[in-house]
This record gives C-alpha cells, structure tokens and sequence, in this order.
C-alpha cells in the first residue's frame, strides 16, 4: 500500500486527491477500491506462473463479487504489506477467488471473479 500509487489511482479515476491524502496534514485515506484494483496484478502474476500466454489468450471479465473490510481499510497506512491468495474455483480456471490480507486473520477483501478468453467471446457474437 503506497501512496504515490493510490495517487496516480486517483488521478486515473479524475478523483480528488485531497479527498483522500493530504502529506502536509499527515492524512492518508485509501479509495475504497484501491485495495481491489490490485487484484488484476496478482491475476496476471498467476497467469505468468502457471505460463498463460494473455497476449495471445487475452482474457476478459464476465463478472465480479467483491466485498472489503472497511473497518480494516480505515486502518491502512502506508507501506503497509498487502498480501493476496489467487486460487481457480474448483476445476474452472476462468473461475477466480482472490483474497488479501494487511494485518489480521481476516481478509481486507475477498473477491471472485469470472473470466473468459477474448477469443470465446469474438466467436459467440459472430
């Protein structure tokens, strides 16, 4: 959890950065969904692991559960360690469940995601 990342979070999003972080007042609040947006690295961290080829299989999302402590989100500071778990449900790879832990036994998120190849999609609406 590093601020100059949540920065350029929120300069992405057009967001207001004093809403959130402020170094002259000592104030760092995490967007809600910042913690969740770095799911996608740890997905294509497993991908590269397991030697999934996205440029040539690019894969999409079909769908997204997501859930955050926000208690626990209140408490982050920065460099904090955010550590995630990316695991396929069952025997479907495009099936995810992705987890991450800062400081306690309980996850700060947990989420499933659903993805399908490009390619499968391109094929379907022809």
């Amino acid at each position: 959890m590093i601020v100059g990342n949540a920065k350029n979070y929120l300069l992405s999003a057009f967001a207001d950065q004093s809403r959130y972080i402020d170094e002259f007042a000592d104030k760092v609040r995490f967007p809600q969904f910042y913690p969740l947006s770095l799911m996608s690295s740890a997905m294509l961290e497993r991908a590269q692991a397991l030697s999934y080829d996205l440029i040539k299989n690019p894969m999409i999302y079909v769908s997204q559960n997501l859930c955050i402590d926000n208690d626990q989100l209140e408490q982050l500071k920065s460099n904090d360690c955010l550590n995630m778990l990316v695991a396929p449900v069952e025997s479907d790879s495009g099936h995810l469940t992705c987890a991450g832990w800062v400081k306690s036994d309980c996850p700060l998120f947990c989420a499933e995601v659903r993805l399908m190849p490009l390619s499968d999609m391109l094929v379907n609406n022809r």
